[in-house]
């Protein structure tokens, strides 16, 4: 469960970081 846990965190921060970007 971790894992699969840290892989959607991962996944969510890049979404936000790459929204952010553009955003910006």
């Amino acid at each position: 469960m971790p894992r699969a846990l840290s892989r959607c965190w991962i996944r969510v921060r890049g979404v936000t970081f790459i929204g952010i970007r553009a955003t910006i």
